[in-house]
């Protein structure tokens, strides 16, 4: 009887694969089995030649600089990462998030506020949410201690990064941000949480911001990114 209901309400509310848009098993959830095993895991020889990560390293003693996926065309994480942003489908921030949180949850205080990089208000409005915040709902599944902050607000609608050159990226997102109340990051450990890092304008920029508060100690987190730019 219940693979009957499964079937009708398939039929009716179909659950498709966010990475390759086959059916999904009652057991599968958001990814099916064969796209979960391809996901591109960095090593932690990767993340460590991470453009990114050699850019921010070199200027800010960060806590952590973790890189989940590797972001790269067509691949399973960019499809993923294309069905949160453009396909209003806030469930893939979620897993992501969930993922993520396994990865890091040894590596994160237990104390830390988790920050995503936030959208513009105009922007937000728009897609419905902010995706790097569904991120940070799935991470604090994983570890109810972190705490979650909203208290930086992007004061500029910058337009998209995609087609930039490096040197653009830089330039877009110069002092974009602005921290409303800074005891929520005094004395903490912050952990930036980005959907996708690339050249590492944007987390720069928000670093940037956050120093103003004096935190404990700054980290940066995302579910993907290039292995190269």
């Amino acid at each position: 009887m219940g693979n009957l209901v499964y079937d009708f309400l398939q039929l009716v509310y179909p659950r498709n694969c966010t990475a390759c848009s086959k059916a999904l098993q009652k057991e599968e959830h958001v990814l099916c089995t064969t796209c979960f095993a391809d996901l591109p895991w960095f090593s932690l020889g990767e993340m460590e030649r991470n453009p990114a990560y050699l850019v921010l390293s070199s200027l800010y003693d960060l806590s952590i600089f973790y890189a989940m996926l590797r972001y790269a065309d067509q691949n399973v994480s960019q499809r993923m990462i294309q069905s949160l942003k453009y396909k209003d489908d806030p469930q893939v921030g979620f897993l992501l998030g969930q993922l993520l949180g396994r990865r890091c949850k040894n590596k994160i205080a237990k104390d830390a506020v988790l920050l995503a990089i936030p959208l513009h208000s105009t922007k937000e409005k728009i897609r419905g949410y902010n995706q790097s915040e569904e991120i940070v709902k799935g991470m604090q599944y994983e570890c109810l201690s972190w705490q979650i902050t909203t208290t930086v607000r992007r004061k500029v609608n910058t337009v998209t990064q995609t087609k930039k050159s490096r040197a653009e990226r830089w330039e877009n997102v110069a002092d974009i941000f602005e921290i409303q109340d800074m005891s929520e990051l005094q004395a903490k450990h912050v952990v930036i949480v980005d959907d996708v890092i690339t050249t590492g304008s944007t987390i720069l920029s928000m670093i940037k911001c956050i120093m103003l508060a004096n935190p404990k100690s700054i980290g940066v987190v995302t579910a993907a990114s290039p292995s190269k730019i």
